[in-house]
C-alpha cells in the first residue's frame, strides 16, 4: 500500500482549517474580535471591507497553534488541577454603538470561580523576537480579555506565554494592564466604526507597530514598506515602555 504522507497532511489540515469561514468569525460592522484590536486602523477598515482567507500555507500554522495551547493547557492542569483551568471563556465588552468580542485561552481560576492568571498562549518559529517584550498585538488583546473579565489590577495575573514549535521552549511576559492602552485601543476602534459607516476608509494615521503580516499593503498604504521582521531591540520587558 502506498502512502503519500504530503497528502494524507494536506487533506487533513484542509478538512480542519480548509472550509468556510467559521460564522462566529465572519466580519460584522459594530463587532470587533480581540485579537484583531492591535491591528493599524486601515488594516481593521481593509478586514471587514474586503476580507481576505487564509491560504494553505496558514493551515499549518493554525493546527501547530491549536496544539501549543492545548499541551500548555494540559501543563496548567498539572500544576494546578483540571478543576482549576478553563478555557475558552467568552468576553464581549459594549462600547458606544460596537462591541468588543473574544474567547481567551487557559484561565486559571480559583475556588470563588475568581481569575487568578489570564494567559494568553502563542506559538512561534523564532524566539528572538520575543525575548525582550511580547508583540503589540498580543498586548491589546490580552488587554481586552483583561478588562472583559475585570482583571485590571495585581502583579503577575496577566501573562502572555511564548512557545517554540520545534523544543517546546517558552519565553513568558507579565503585562500590567496601562489604561492608555486601552484608550488607544478604543479611539481606534471608534475611528474604524466610523469609518466602516461612511464606507470610506479613514486616514493613514501613524502607527509605532507596524503589521509586516498585512495582506492589504497594496491598499492599506501604511504597512507597505514594513521590513520582514521588527527589530528586537528593547532589554526591559514592562508593558509601560509602549509608544502609541
Amino acid at each position: 500500500m502506498s502512502d503519500d504522507t504530503e497528502s494524507v497532511m494536506q487533506a487533513y489540515l484542509r478538512a480542519q482549517h480548509g472550509g468556510e469561514l467559521d460564522d462566529y468569525y465572519k466580519p460584522r460592522i459594530g463587532e470587533f474580535h480581540a485579537s484583531t484590536t492591535g491591528s493599524c486602523v486601515r488594516r481593521l477598515y481593509f478586514d471587514f471591507m474586503d476580507p481576505e482567507k487564509p491560504d494553505d500555507g496558514a493551515w499549518k500554522h493554525f493546527e501547530l497553534g491549536n496544539r501549543m495551547e492545548n499541551i500548555f493547557e494540559d501543563a496548567l492542569k498539572e500544576r494546578h488541577e483540571p478543576k482549576y483551568v478553563v478555557n475558552a471563556v467568552p468576553i464581549e465588552v459594549e462600547i458606544d454603538d460596537f462591541k468588543i468580542v473574544g474567547e481567551t485561552d487557559p484561565v486559571v481560576i480559583d475556588d470563588n470561580m475568581d481569575v487568578e492568571t489570564l494567559w494568553e498562549v502563542k506559538s512561534t518559529s523564532n524566539l528572538s523576537y520575543v525575548r525582550s517584550q511580547p508583540k503589540w498585538p498580543h498586548v491589546c488583546q490580552l488587554h481586552c480579555y483583561a478588562y472583559g473579565l475585570d482583571v485590571l489590577s495585581g502583579s503577575g495575573r496577566r501573562k502572555i506565554v511564548y512557545i517554540d514549535k520545534t523544543s517546546l521552549e517558552t519565553v513568558v511576559h507579565d503585562v500590567s494592564f496601562e489604561r492608555g492602552i486601552w484608550q488607544h485601543i478604543l479611539g481606534k476602534l471608534r475611528t474604524v466604526y466610523q469609518a466602516l459607516l461612511d464606507e470610506e476608509p479613514p486616514e493613514p494615521a501613524e502607527e509605532k507597530h507596524q503589521d509586516h503580516f498585512c495582506p492589504h499593503k497594496d491598499k492599506a498604504i501604511c504597512c507597505k514598506n514594513v521590513p520582514a521582521e521588527p527589530k528586537d531591540t528593547s532589554d526591559d520587558d514592562k508593558s509601560d515602555k509602549w509608544d502609541f
